[in-house]
């Protein structure tokens, strides 16, 4: 099963090293989505929108 690897950049950049397996680049994009919805909604008040926050 291939893995994907879900980066994440703005004030501080956060590479994801271990990745996660999934079955195809569906099931990956999924997973993005909904990381990012999790990682916006936790720490919302800490995003930096002016730096240009984004997943990789």
């Amino acid at each position: 099963m291939p893995r994907f690897h879900f980066n994440t950049f703005g004030s501080r950049n956060h590479p994801d090293d271990e990745g996660v397996e999934l079955p195809n680049w569906a099931a990956a994009r999924h997973e993005a989505v909904r990381l990012a919805g999790l990682l916006l909604a936790d720490r919302a008040e800490r995003v930096p929108m002016e730096q240009g926050w984004h997943m990789e």
